[in-house]
């Protein structure tokens, strides 16, 4: 019992996350006023040295953003890539819109998105459903989830007695004032 490759992890790889693909936000487009009908430009992204390792230039049109840029791939000649995202106004609650991307992926079914992804080896951006991404924090283990869901009131107990603890801990001193005798 308890050899090599018994764990219930052999075999099993986890999902991609977000934060290891390229990321087009269409606040920061906003923002920086590259929605406007008729402009275009370019984003890019690069290496923690400051180094470019990858661009996408963009035209925005009324109703939509076209992105073309040039994919890749080992071993294989360079594809350019060129198409149309459809971008919705929709109304907020306090008055205003805001711009949202039409994921132009058929696994979705055309939802709204505010983020669009592209994974290493990927053709398009798109959302994170049809990419089939999840965050990073959803892969990570906690102690106290499973503590949580296991066993509730444990859980419960050991949160008031770290607070027991806290209360009766004494205040720190205030720190003594320094004067100029102090000093010389």
């Amino acid at each position: 019992m308890g050899g090599y490759g018994s764990g219930r992890w052999s075999g099993y790889t986890k999902k991609a996350t977000v934060e290891e693909r390229r990321i087009l936000d269409i606040a920061t487009l906003r923002q920086r006023g590259f929605l406007r009908t008729g402009y275009t430009g370019n984003c890019r992204w690069s290496d923690w040295q400051g180094n470019e390792v990858a661009s996408i230039g963009y035209a925005a049109t009324g109703d939509a953003i076209r992105l073309y840029y040039t994919i890749r791939r080992f071993n294989q000649e360079p594809e350019e890539v060129s198409y149309q995202v459809p971008v919705v106004w929709v109304p907020c609650n306090f008055g205003g819109q805001r711009p949202l991307f039409v994921c132009p992926g058929t696994r979705c079914g055309e939802r709204r998105v505010a983020k669009l992804y592209l994974p290493p080896g990927g053709r398009y951006f798109l959302c994170r459903r049809c990419h089939d991404l999840s965050y990073r924090s959803r892969q990570e283990y906690n102690k106290q989830d499973a503590l949580w869901r296991r066993d509730p009131e444990a859980y419960l107990a050991m949160l008031r007695e770290k607070l027991r603890r806290l209360r009766s801990r004494k205040p720190a001193p205030a720190p003594r004032a320094i004067s100029l005798r102090d000093l010389v």
